[in-house]
């Protein structure tokens, strides 16, 4: 057993403990975004272990020994984030799991046949689908959060999630038409108009104090995926090896701000519910 494992099995006992206890509906939620997280972070590692092999920074071994690691954790911290969803949103986590999990295998079968263009293009839309899963579990969970009885700040702090899950899905709509605008090869999408607005609108909220932190991430992360939006238009119709790369690191970017993101909005929450 590694580490890893054998961390993801004590959250796991102290996760069921706290739920079979009787816990609030938001601290249920609070497990399972912990859980999400954990997922998140082992499968933004193996995108990083994908890229240096790519680039010819890794060797194959070790590449996919370190990817067949991650999966392994992965798939015991989605085990339980399906588990501890609610009702209403348990089918959007299994997918977002599925689809997940569909990504590392992705990976492993790339360290025997390297991307082509149709595969690059297939990855992507992959990603947006992932993330439209967990929208749609979130989307579904927060009616039952606001039902609860809920102190001022926490009250505060689900409004704003509500603000910022509706920004998600205009971040999720103009995911998809990137992909669609590189697929089709069409550079007058709108995209960064597009892009520009998402932000603007980002900037219009005013946070509670809880969440400044979080929501200046959020605005960082949607104008990280503004420049994605720029790169897809310069590389359409000039899809050489230096563009691919160029879009693996601005893709991998904004991954990373985007995980970074819901981090905060995480540790917003659990100082809240401390």
């Amino acid at each position: 057993m590694t580490r890893r494992q054998l961390l993801a099995g004590v959250a796991w006992c102290l996760a069921a403990g706290a739920v079979q206890a009787g816990s609030d509906p938001r601290r249920q939620d609070l497990l399972l975004e912990e859980q999400i997280s954990q997922a998140q972070k082992l499968s933004l590692e193996a995108g990083v272990t994908y890229q240096k092999w790519l680039s010819g920074g890794l060797h194959t071994k070790p590449a996919e020994s370190q990817v067949k690691e991650c999966l392994s954790g992965l798939e015991a911290f989605q085990n339980r984030a399906v588990q501890l969803a609610f009702p209403a949103s348990r089918g959007a986590i299994a997918q977002w799991a599925r689809l997940q999990k569909q990504e590392l295998n992705f990976y492993l079968r790339e360290f025997v046949k390297r991307t082509n263009q149709a595969e690059l293009q297939k990855r992507w839309q992959q990603a947006v689908d992932i993330q439209a899963q967990l929208l749609e579990a979130r989307r579904r969970q927060l009616p039952s959060l606001q039902k609860s009885p809920l102190l001022s700040q926490l009250a505060a702090y689900y409004q704003w999630k509500s603000s910022i899950l509706a920004l998600l899905q205009a971040e999720l709509e103009l995911a998809r038409e990137v992909a669609d605008a590189f697929d089709k090869r069409n550079p007058d999408s709108g995209m960064a108009r597009k892009s520009v607005s998402l932000y603007q609108k980002a900037v219009a909220i005013r946070p509670p104090a809880a969440c400044v932190r979080a929501h200046t991430l959020y605005m960082g992360r949607f104008e990280s995926l503004g420049a994605l939006c720029g790169v897809v238009l310069e590389a359409i119709g000039n899809m050489n090896q230096d563009a691919v790369s160029n879009l693996q690191e601005n893709e991998a970017i904004y991954r990373e701000k985007a995980a970074a993101s819901d981090d905060a909005s995480l540790a917003a929450l659990k100082g809240l519910l401390r």
